[in-house]
C-alpha cells in the first residue's frame, strides 16, 4: 500500500507543479503538503526534488522564473532536510541495514531498473513474449536517434522519461531487485511513468512526419500495452488466490488454537510468498489479532504446508 501511495503523491505533486494557476504562496503551501505526505509515507519520494528539476528542464522556457526557482529550492531543502533524519539522525533499528556504494552497485541499479521497466515479465513467460517486450524497448529509442533528419523536441523527451525512470529508482540503491515472480517491482511503480514518457516521445520521433512509421512504432505502443494488460490480469489473479490461502491459514491457525485452548499464537514455517504475491512474510500477528479470542495462554504452532502442528 505505501509505494502505490507514495507514487501516486509524487505524481500529484508534478502535477501541481506543472499545471497550477493558483497564486504563488498557496501553490507552495500545497505543494509542501503533498511532499511531506509523500516523505513520511515512504523514502522513495525523495526523488520528488529531482523530478521536479527534470520536468523544468523538459518544459524548455528557458530562463528559470523566480517563483519556480522558489519552489524547486524549497524541494530540495525539505528533501535533503528529510534524507539527513532518516539516515543520521533518526534512531536506527536493530536491523537497519546501509547499501555500500561501489561501481558494482551503481551498475546493477542502471541495469536492473532498465531491464524491469524493458521486460516487465515472470520468470515463467513465454520467451516470444520476452522477445517483444525487449525487442520494443530498444529498436524505438534507437529508430528515433537514427531516423531523425533533425533535432526534435521528443527527443529532448526522451531524455527525461530515461532520466526519470532512472531517478525515481535510487531511494531503493543497493535494494532494487526483482525476483522471478517480480518480488522487488514496487520500487518501479514511480520510475515507470518516466518509462511511459521515453516510449512514447520514442514513438512520436522515430514516427516523424511519415504516416507509415508511425503508424509502425504507435502499433508497437498499442501491443506492448495490450500485452502489459494481459500480464496484469495473471499477476492480479495470483495475488487474488493468495488472499484466499491468506484466509485458510487464519482459520486453520484459529482452528488449532481453538482445539488446544489457546488465545494467541506464535506461528512459524509460514509461507513468506504464493505464486509471487506476499502472503506471510511478515503481520501474521496483525492478521490473526483480529480473530483470537480474549486471554493470556499462547501457543506456539508450526505450519507444515498443510496444517499447523
Amino acid at each position: 500500500m505505501s509505494d502505490v501511495l507514495v507514487t501516486t503523491l509524487a505524481l500529484i505533486v508534478v502535477i501541481l507543479y506543472v499545471r497550477m494557476s493558483a497564486p504563488r504562496a498557496r501553490r507552495l503551501m500545497l505543494l509542501i503538503a503533498v511532499t511531506a505526505l509523500a516523505l513520511f509515507t515512504k523514502e522513495s519520494a525523495l526523488a520528488i526534488a529531482p523530478l521536479l528539476a527534470a520536468v523544468q528542464i523538459g518544459r524548455g522556457h528557458g530562463r528559470l522564473a523566480r517563483s519556480d526557482l522558489r519552489v524547486l529550492a524549497t524541494m530540495f531543502v525539505m528533501c535533503g532536510a528529510f534524507l539527513v533524519w532518516r539516515i543520521w539522525i533518526r534512531t536506527p533499528h536493530a536491523d537497519d541495514i546501509r547499501p555500500v556504494s561501489t561501481r558494482y552497485v551503481f551498475k546493477e541499479q542502471i541495469s536492473r531498473t532498465f531491464g524491469g521497466l524493458a521486460v516487465p515479465l515472470p520468470a515463467s513467460a513465454s520467451p516470444r513474449l520476452v522477445l517483444v517486450f525487449g525487442t520494443v524497448a530498444i529498436l524505438l529509442p534507437a529508430c528515433a536517434v537514427l531516423l531523425a533528419h533533425r533535432r526534435a523536441p521528443a527527443h529532448a523527451l526522451m531524455c527525461i522519461g530515461a532520466f526519470w525512470a532512472l531517478i525515481a529508482a535510487v531511494p531503493a540503491l543497493g535494494y532494487l531487485f526483482l525476483g522471478n515472480e517480480l518480488e522487488g517491482s514496487r520500487y518501479l511503480y514511480l520510475s515507470t511513468a518516466g518509462w511511459a514518457v521515453l516510449l512514447t516521445a520514442g514513438s512520436t520521433a522515430a514516427g516523424g512526419e511519415r504516416i507509415p512509421m508511425r503508424l509502425v512504432c504507435s502499433s508497437a505502443i498499442a501491443l506492448i500495452a495490450l500485452l502489459s494488460v494481459q500480464e496484469s490480469r495473471g499477476l492480479i489473479l495470483n495475488w487474488r488466490a493468495a488472499a484466499v490461502e491468506r484466509d485458510l491459514i487464519l482459520l486453520k491457525a484459529r482452528t488449532a488454537a481453538s482445539e488446544r485452548g489457546c488465545h494467541r499464537v506464535r506461528a512459524t514455517g509460514l509461507p513468506a510468498v504464493y505464486h509471487g504475491a506476499q502472503l506471510f512474510r511478515n503481520g501474521f500477528e496483525d492478521a490473526y489479532a483480529a480473530l483470537h479470542a480474549p486471554g493470556e495462554k499462547i501457543c506456539d504452532l508450526r505450519w507444515d504446508g498443510h496444517e499447523f502442528r
